[in-house]
């Protein structure tokens, strides 16, 4: 039978089972009174034995073992990176021996400094398997590497030394959607570091570059092994490609979204270069173009139309109205099409040789208005036609006679009917707020028609002009570019003397006749009635002695 040895609260029994002690819960254990250094129990709670060193009660335990654990479904393995920046939690299953399925923890512990990352979640799967999510954000490299660190309830611990280290992927120079470089086509070569889709890696681990989605223009590559974007394009229509470069080490990577914009000069009208100048030249209406990549600011000369002369004992139209725009007040550009319109010349009245004048268009017209637009239909800058001249208002409607007014020279009125005056000839504002010089005769350039009574056949300063006294006014004209190579001579200013030089409005020398000019053509329509007049002298018979005896009796009425 048993024999009871001891007393108080130390006993064990002893029989032919063998040697038995205590039995009883945490609980109860903590109500224990006399409790004497050495003692032992059976602590029901935990199922281990326990004895107390004269402090606290200690658990006698077989120690746990780890020996390998998976990361993320992979394989076996005692040491691994984990990447902090892919987001979301791990899954980790710690595998070995003697794990307690009751209290038994895992934490993940710096080998050098630093807290222990603590798991977000535990599941005690059985003595050998343990799985653990953890954050992965909550690993940093400054502390690795780690150790995973099993404590079973007994206090007892196995650790895995060198378990996790932190990696970090590749990390680019560059931020996300960035222009690596804008690359003229036909223009020099990318090379070196220009363009720069380069990363680095902390860790110091091998990276290759590729392209995983998208395309570089023509004639570029992209280094594998630098990230660089080298060599030249030619024949690619301006534009800008969008591509995706991965950054690749053996353990992770990382893509980028990057932009390449291929661009040209602007476009647009007729183009000649000048001591490093481009100038585009429109003398029809057109569209000009600002690529991406390229928006330079412009200087800007711009012209309207001419306005038409009158009829019938008439008055010429005035001159287009001339704006500019140059250093330091230049219009910055951006890329986009921007309409250029050319307006036309005025249409001039002619009468058609009868006082039957006819029901409709007894007026010339105004000279058109030039435009620059952008892309949403906003002006940029204005240059206003000329205004057209008076004409005979044999259709009752004085208002024919009046000169209407124009860009920087309104339309002559005939006879006494009033003039028209320029309404662009002082400085403005455009409509992005930047001065605007809109005085012609700061360049040289006239203002209003001229008169039938005073023999200014064509109007003063290029306006619509007149054939003669009696059949009407001419057409007015598109106004002439400046011209960098020579000023141009052309017209008469508000004192009827030549110009100096520089842009006028209407009157352009391609609608002369012949290449003449207005103020020329008297000379040679004087040469050609002498031509004629021999010609005819040569066909028909001499006048009679009567009747040359009755010119030269009209001729010198003293001398009968």
């Amino acid at each position: 039978m048993p024999v009871f040895v001891g007393a108080g609260t130390s006993s064990f029994m002893k029989g032919s089972d063998g040697v038995g002690v205590s039995t009883m819960t945490t609980t109860q254990r903590n109500a224990l009174s006399g409790v004497k250094k050495g003692q032992f129990i059976f602590n029901e709670t935990i199922n281990l034995a326990q004895y107390y060193d004269g402090t606290t009660w200690k658990s006698i335990d077989s120690p746990p073992s780890i020996t390998v654990f998976t990361l993320d479904g992979g394989s076996d393995v005692t040491s691994a990176k984990i990447n902090r920046l892919a987001g979301g939690n791990a899954t980790i299953v710690v595998k070995g021996s003697n794990f307690d399925t009751t209290a038994g923890i895992v934490v993940f512990e710096p080998e050098s400094s630093g807290s222990n990352v603590t798991a977000q979640s535990l599941v005690r799967n059985s003595t050998n398997q343990f799985t653990v999510t953890v954050q992965r954000s909550d690993f940093l490299e400054a502390n690795d590497p780690y150790a995973i660190k099993l404590t079973n309830g007994s206090g007892l611990a196995a650790t895995l030394s060198g378990a996790l280290d932190v990696n970090v992927p590749p990390v680019f120079a560059s931020a996300a959607d960035a222009v690596l470089a804008t690359v003229f086509n036909g223009g020099a070569a990318l090379s070196g570091s220009t363009a720069n889709a380069s990363a680095t890696d902390a860790d110091g681990d091998t990276i290759t570059y590729s392209i995983v989605s998208g395309s570089l223009p023509t004639g570029l590559s992209l280094g594998s092994s630098n990230g660089y974007i080298t060599g030249s394009v030619s024949g690619v229509t301006p534009q800008t490609f969008t591509f995706t470069v991965r950054a690749a080490t053996s353990i992770s990577n990382t893509d980028r979204q990057f932009r390449l914009i291929v661009t040209s000069s602007p476009a647009g009208g007729s183009t000649t270069t000048n001591g490093g100048f481009t100038y585009h030249t429109f003398t029809s209406s057109g569209t000009f173009t600002v690529y991406s990549g390229f928006t330079p600011n412009i200087e800007i000369f711009m012209m309207g139309a001419g306005g038409g002369g009158g009829s019938w004992v008439p008055a010429g139209g005035g001159a287009g109205g001339c704006v500019s725009m140059d250093n330091p007040n230049s219009i910055p550009t951006t890329a986009q099409v921007y309409t250029m319109t050319v307006g036309a010349g005025g249409v001039g009245m002619i009468n058609p040789g009868s006082y039957n004048w006819p029901s409709t268009q007894v007026a010339a017209i105004t000279g058109g208005d030039t435009h620059m637009r952008e892309a949403g239909g906003t002006y940029v800058l204005t240059a206003i036609g000329g205004g057209r001249g008076g004409s005979y208002e044999g259709n009752g409607n004085p208002a024919v006679g009046n000169g209407q007014n124009g860009g920087c020279g309104g339309g002559r009125g005939r006879n006494d009917r009033s003039d028209g005056t320029g309404v662009q000839t002082s400085a403005t504002t455009s409509p992005l707020g930047i001065p605007v010089s809109a005085n012609s005769r700061t360049h040289g350039v006239g203002g209003n028609g001229g008169s039938s009574s005073s023999n200014e056949g064509y109007g003063q300063e290029g306006g619509g002009g007149l054939n003669n006294s009696e059949r009407g006014g001419g057409n007015g004209k598109q106004g002439l570019e400046f011209s960098w190579i020579s000023f141009l001579n052309k017209g008469t200013n508000s004192s009827n003397t030549a110009n100096s030089g520089g842009w006028f409005g209407g009157g352009g020398e391609q609608d002369w006749w012949l290449g003449i000019s207005p103020e020329g053509f008297g000379s040679f329509a004087m040469l050609v009635n002498f031509v004629v007049s021999l010609v005819i002298s040569k066909f028909t018979p001499a006048p009679s002695e009567d009747i040359q005896k009755l010119i030269e009796n009209i001729r010198n009425p003293d001398e009968e």
